[in-house]
């Protein structure tokens, strides 16, 4: 199984560029009595990688990270459910949002994800995609249309 400290090492030798990120995440946190308490806010982390994954889409290098999605799949699999749900939202669902500022269709990574990571991409997008279609009216109820 795979546990909430085994992300970072896991994550870290994929990439040298992930490497440096991590590097400069371990400074920051080093010293915060959060960190010690709670664990490491990997969304933090995965969130920088998800940005430079967008930016290798953006360029064309997407295959790059066939491994970094093949760890994704093992990490949904056969972690723990804090490394389970972090690949899910924190990768998963940040790489979506990388692509999408950066107007790549989702639908490019999709040759990429092993099978467990393209059912929980497609899970995620099927969710946002409903949420998107209620747009709930956030205005206060004395500016909204009164109903018959």
């Amino acid at each position: 199984m795979i546990t909430r400290d085994d992300i970072m090492g896991l994550v870290r030798a994929l990439d040298p560029r992930f490497e440096e990120v991590a590097k400069v995440f371990l400074e920051q946190w080093a010293e915060d009595p959060t960190a010690e308490i709670d664990g490491l806010p990997h969304y933090l982390y995965f969130a920088e990688i998800a940005d430079i994954i967008g930016s290798d889409f953006a360029a064309g290098v997407e295959f790059k990270h066939r491994s970094t999605f093949q760890l994704i799949d093992r990490l949904i699999v056969e972690g723990e459910h804090y490394v389970s749900e972090a690949a899910v939202v924190g990768l998963l669902e940040d790489i979506q949002n990388a692509l999408k500022r950066r107007r790549i269709p989702l639908h490019r990574a999709h040759a990429l994800l092993p099978s467990e990571s393209r059912y929980q991409w497609d899970d995620l997008v099927r969710f946002w995609t409903d949420i998107e279609q209620r747009k709930p009216d956030l205005r206060p109820l004395s500016r909204r249309p009164k109903r018959d």
